[in-house]
């Protein structure tokens, strides 16, 4: 949503803050990395965490950016770092050994 209203491809009345393109940008690319995180869980590549983490950051850097449109995001963000984390622990405990 970020995007499309950072480059008007759709009006956007949930999103009350303008968003520069920048942000913009990097929402995208949250969004990116996320369907890339995903793809690679799905094929059970264990680095999935890697983009995930790199996905949670960036999209919580578009919250602080946009706070009060995308308060509610910090939640979605933190229950996806937490098991990431854990999937990143089990990664590294199995690689160990």
């Amino acid at each position: 949503m970020g995007f499309a209203k950072a480059f008007q491809y759709a009006e956007m009345k949930q999103l009350t803050i303008a968003i520069s393109k920048p942000v913009g940008l990097m929402c995208l690319m949250a969004t990116l990395l996320f369907i890339t995180s995903t793809i690679l869980f799905l094929s059970e590549k264990d680095y999935y965490t890697i983009f995930v983490i790199g996905s949670v950051v960036i999209s919580q850097i578009v919250i602080i950016l946009s706070w009060h449109d995308a308060i509610f995001g910090i939640i979605a963000n933190a229950i996806i770092l937490i098991t990431s984390i854990i999937g990143y622990g089990t990664w590294r405990y199995y690689d160990k050994y």
